[in-house]
């Protein structure tokens, strides 16, 4: 419930309580007076997540690589293989034919990473224009897909409407009860 999309059954409140749940079963269990709050356990649980998904991550890496001999040995405890199998396989290998956008850190200069202040300019406007032309493509296949929705729904609307025409046609008015008959007017 806690990684679960809202819906009628999942609110923030239930969420809410699973965790303060959470919260008083981990402060019930710690051997040292600390007490821990919701916002600590949510925080921790979201640093695990990430070390254990780093770690599996690269193991899984490491098993694809070349150069022979045995593979590696599996070090993952089992509390890690708990927090792994929360993930999907998309979460720990990405999407098959995408990008690593993070090749590039948006924090380092690239002046100083080998590149001259015109080349790292250069390099940040090629990337730009780069990423504009992806926001293009998804807008124009968003438009496609709409417009394709569009479609099914005219047609759904005509088969309704079709369907309404000839059960006037078969029953006459329509009818909500035995009693009550109501009229187009």
């Amino acid at each position: 419930m806690v990684k679960g999309k809202f819906s009628p059954s999942v609110t923030k409140d239930s969420k809410n309580r699973c965790w303060a749940t959470i919260t008083q079963r981990i402060n019930a269990e710690n051997p040292s007076a600390v007490s821990r709050g919701v916002a600590d356990v949510k925080k921790k649980w979201q640093d695990l997540q990430s070390i254990v998904k780093k770690k599996e991550a690269a193991r899984r890496r490491s098993l694809n690589a070349t150069g022979g001999g045995p593979s590696p040995e599996d070090t993952t405890k089992s509390w890690e293989k708990a927090i792994i199998s929360t993930f999907t396989n998309t979460q720990l290998e990405g999407i098959a034919g995408g990008e690593d956008t993070g090749s590039v850190s948006p924090c380092e200069p690239l002046s100083e990473s080998g590149y001259s202040n015109s080349q790292a300019e250069e390099y940040y406007f090629m990337l730009e224009e780069m990423k504009m032309q992806k926001v293009e493509l998804y807008r124009m296949k968003k438009i496609k897909i709409m417009e394709e929705m569009l479609v099914l729904k005219k047609r759904s609307t005509k088969a309704l409407e079709e369907i309404r025409d000839s059960l006037k046609a078969d029953q006459g008015p329509l009818c909500l009860s035995p009693i009550i008959k109501i009229h187009e007017m």
